[in-house]
C-alpha cells in the first residue's frame, strides 16, 4: 500500500468530497513506493491568495500534483460547469480544474525556489494532471492547453489509475525534453529516477513547509500556550515549598524550573519579604528581572552573581575587581571577601534566596557570600536553588560534595514533566545526549532537522540554507525573527560570513546586543543557558564521545522550544543509529503524555 499523509482517513464531514475519498482510497491501495501528500495548501500563487493541490504523489519516477472534481464536469462558451452528482446547485466558473492544477504546479515551484529548494523541482520531473472519477469527459485533440492524456475519467477509475500515473509521467517527460513546459526554462533532461531518498527529503519539506506556510503561526501559538502554562505537577511544587524553608528544585532541562522561581519570587514577596532571585549567567538574569518588571512594589532585586558582587563592593566602598577572565575575577574577589562580608549590615540582608541554574554556583567560594546575605544562612534560613547537575558544563562551578550539603539541610522536590520543548525535541534532546526527560504535555511540531557538512564550503551552504528556511517561514506567518537563535560551542565554528550583510535573508545580531527584531540572534551556548528560543540552529558540536560534549549538546539543543536544526561534520553521522530508539521514545511519550 502507498503511504498517505494524513495517514488518517478523511471523512465528508471536513468537506472532503466522494471523489476525493475514492481517489484517496484508490491512491492508497496502489503502489507501495508510492508517498501521496493529501490536501496541500500553500500561500504563492501569482493571482490567489493561496495555491491549493488536492495530491501531491511522490513516485519512483516524478511528482505528480492531482487535482480531483467529483459530479459532472464539462466546458462551453460559457466557462466551466460543475455540477454535484446530485444535480442541484450547478456551478460555472472561468477556471477549470486543469487551469487549478497548473496554478499548484507553478506556486509549487515558486515556494520551492523561495525557500531554497528549486533543485528538487528543477533535477526531477514534474507535472500535473486531472481526475473525474463521476464522468466522462472528452477532451478534444486540439485543444491549446490540455492534452487527453493529462485526464483520468469515470471511463478508467479506478482500475486504470496505474496506468494513467506511468502515461502522465511520460507525458510530462517529453514535455520537459521537448522544452514545451513555459515558465520553467528550455529544453533540459530531467533524471528518469527519483530515489527514495529525495521522496524522503521532498516528504519531509512539503509537509512541514504546508505547516510552517498555513499553519505555522496559529499552530506555534498553540504550542507556546501550552508549553508555557504552569503544569499541575509545578503547582504542585509550588505547594510543597511553602511547607519547607529550604528546597532544591530538581529537574531536567525544559521543566521549568525558571518558571517556578519567578512565581516564588513573586509569592514570597508579596508576603513582605525581601527577595533576592540569583544566577551565573547574566543574559539568564536580563530575562527573569525583564519578567518581574511589573512587580515594582514588591521588594525583589535581579542579578547575576557578578551584577551582584559588583554591586555590593561599590556600596561598600571596597575596591571593585577587574578581572576580564572569570578566573582572575574569583581569584580578586576572594582576595576582599572577607572584607565584603564584614561590610554587609542587616539592611543588606535578604528574608528569601532563590537560585535559578544553581550547578553554576554549586561551591563554597560561591555559596559562602550567599549565606551572608540570607538571614540565618543557608543552614537555617528560607531559599529555593533550582537545578539540574546534567547541565553543569562549567566543571569548575560545580561541586558534588556541596550539592549533598545542601540536600541534607533542604528538601528535595522533583520536577520531571518537559513543559518547554515539543515531544519531538524533547526526545530528540534525550535519545542523543542520553540525558534529559522525554516526559512532555503531549504537544506535537516537527521533527528536528540534522544536517551533516564536509568541509568549509558545504558547511556555509548548509548553514544558509538552514537558516534562510527558519527565516522565510518566520517571514511569512509573521513571528518575529528574533525568536530565531544560532547558538555555538565555540567561537570558532561561527565562519566570518555568518556576519556579513547579504550572507542571510536578514541580518545577524549578537544577543547580548538585543535591539532589531528583524535581526535574527546569535551567542555561546554557555551564554544562553537558561534561556529559550521558538528555534534554534546549534553549531559546533564535533563529536559524542565525551561527556562535555553530550552536554554542550544537551543544553543547547533543550533551549528549542519548536524548531530545532542541528549542523554536524559527516564524522558524526554514527548518530542516525538512534532513530529507532528516539521513536520509541516518542511511542512512549505518547503513551504518558
Amino acid at each position: 500500500m502507498a503511504k498517505i499523509f494524513p495517514s488518517v482517513r478523511p471523512s465528508v464531514s471536513e468537506k472532503v468530497s466522494d471523489a476525493e475519498l475514492a481517489v484517496y482510497d484508490s491512491l492508497a491501495e496502489s503502489n507501495d513506493k508510492w508517498l501521496v501528500i493529501h490536501s496541500l495548501w500553500l500561500k504563492s500563487h501569482s493571482r490567489k491568495l493561496h495555491a491549493e493541490a488536492d495530491f501531491i504523489l511522490i513516485t519512483e519516477n516524478a511528482v505528480l500534483i492531482l487535482e480531483v472534481k467529483g459530479g459532472d464536469v464539462w466546458r462551453d462558451d460559457d466557462g466551466w460547469h460543475f455540477r454535484p452528482r446530485s444535480g442541484r446547485g450547478e456551478n460555472v466558473k472561468r477556471e477549470g480544474p486543469f487551469d487549478q492544477a497548473r496554478g499548484a504546479y507553478y506556486a509549487l515551484r515558486k515556494h520551492l525556489s523561495d525557500c531554497g529548494h528549486v533543485d528538487l523541482f528543477d533535477n526531477h520531473v514534474w507535472g500535473y494532471g486531472v481526475i473525474c472519477p463521476d464522468c466522462v469527459l472528452d477532451i478534444p485533440g486540439r485543444d491549446a492547453s490540455v492534452d487527453p492524456c493529462m485526464l483520468l475519467d469515470a471511463a478508467g477509475f479506478p482500475q486504470g489509475l496505474q496506468s494513467y500515473i506511468s502515461k502522465l509521467t511520460d507525458y510530462w517527460r517529453h514535455r520537459y525534453a521537448t522544452g514545451t513546459v513555459p515558465g520553467v526554462g528550455g529544453r533540459r533532461q530531467r533524471s528518469s529516477i527519483l530515489a527514495p531518498a529525495v521522496g524522503q527529503e521532498l516528504l519531509r519539506f512539503l509537509r512541514p513547509e504546508f505547516e510552517l506556510v498555513t499553519g505555522l503561526g496559529a499552530d506555534s501559538a498553540r504550542v507556546e500556550q501550552e508549553l508555557l502554562k504552569l503544569t499541575a505537577t509545578q503547582l504542585m511544587a509550588l505547594d510543597y515549598m511553602e511547607l519547607e524553608p529550604r528546597n532544591l528544585l530538581i529537574g531536567p532541562a525544559g521543566t521549568g524550573k525558571t518558571i517556578l522561581v519567578a512565581e516564588q519570587a513573586r509569592r514570597k514577596a508579596a508576603e513582605g519579604n525581601r527577595v533576592l532571585v540569583l544566577c551565573f549567567n547574566k543574559l539568564l538574569g536580563q530575562k527573569i528581572a525583564s519578567g518581574l518588571h511589573d512587580d515594582s512594589a514588591l521588594q525583589i532585586d535581579v542579578g547575576s552573581y557578578y551584577q551582584v558582587v559588583m554591586g555590593l563592593c561599590r556600596k561598600a566602598g571596597l575596591e571593585i575587581p577587574i578581572a576580564e577572565s572569570w578566573d582572575g575575577f574569583c581569584a580578586e574577589l576572594k582576595a576582599i571577601s572577607a572584607d565584603l562580608i564584614g561590610s554587609l549590615g542587616p539592611d543588606e540582608l535578604y528574608d528569601y534566596v532563590l537560585i535559578d541554574e544553581g550547578q553554576d554556583l554549586m561551591n563554597d567560594e560561591f555559596m559562602e557570600l550567599v549565606g551572608c546575605l540570607l538571614k540565618g544562612g543557608l543552614e537555617q534560613g528560607q531559599w529555593l536553588i533550582a537545578c539540574d547537575i546534567r547541565q553543569a558544563i562549567f566543571r569548575d562551578n560545580f561541586n558534588m560534595q556541596y550539592y549533598d550539603y545542601l540536600a541534607s539541610h533542604s528538601r528535595r522536590t522533583p520536577l520531571q514533566l518537559n513543559c518547554r520543548n515539543t515531544r519531538q525535541i524533547a526526545a530528540y534532546v534525550s535519545g542523543v545526549s542520553g540525558e534529559g526527560e522525554t516526559r512532555t504535555r503531549g504537544v506535537n511540531g516537527e521533527v528536528p532537522v540534522f544536517r551533516y557538512f564536509s568541509g568549509k564550503d558545504q558547511y556555509l551552504k548548509v548553514l544558509k540554507k538552514v537558516v534562510n528556511e527558519l527565516i522565510h517561514s518566520f517571514v511569512e506567518t509573521g513571528l518575529p525573527l528574533q525568536e530565531i537563535v544560532i547558538l555555538y560551542a565555540k567561537r570558532e565554528s561561527v565562519p566570518d560570513e555568518v556576519m556579513m550583510p547579504g550572507f542571510f535573508l536578514r541580518s545577524v545580531l549578537p544577543f547580548e546586543q538585543g535591539g532589531d527584531a528583524d535581526a535574527i540572534r546569535i551567542t555561546s551556548i554557555q551564554s544562553y543557558k537558561g534561556l529559550e528560543a521558538r528555534a534554534v540552529v546549534l553549531l559546533g558540536i564535533n563529536e559524542f564521545t565525551n561527556g562535555i560534549s553530550r552536554g554542550l549538546f544537551y543544553v543547547g539543543a533543550s533551549r528549542a522550544r519548536t524548531n530545532l536544526r542541528v549542523l554536524l561534520p559527516d564524522e558524526c553521522r554514527h548518530l542516525e543509529s538512534v532513530l529507532p530508539v528516539i521513536s520509541h521514545l516518542l511511542d512512549d511519550g505518547a503513551s504518558e503524555s
